[in-house]
């Protein structure tokens, strides 16, 4: 994926990730790596769950979540063909 594609689908998902419609959302912190295409992000939310999400290939950030102990609860194809998976974190 290029930055440019990558933009262009923050654009199109960033409006459902508003305070408006859903009151514990704080922000997103966006990764990413311009030479492979891979990007990725955190959300975060002021809940006891914490939740990150990325491309189901971007091995190094599936490693970093699991050795902050996060756990694997979903795994989903976008509408571009990215596999993604999602980690979450109860405190």
């Amino acid at each position: 994926m290029s930055i440019e594609q990558h933009n262009e689908l923050g654009a199109t998902v960033a409006p459902n990730f508003t305070p408006e419609k859903n009151e514990e959302f704080i922000g997103k912190s966006f990764i990413g790596n311009n030479e492979t295409g891979v990007y990725g992000g955190a959300y975060q939310f002021s809940s006891k769950v914490f939740t990150v999400e990325t491309g189901l290939e971007n091995i190094p950030a599936s490693k970093l979540y699991t050795s902050f102990h996060f756990k694997e609860v979903k795994q989903w194809d976008t509408d571009h063909g990215v596999r993604k998976i999602r980690f979450e974190f109860i405190r």
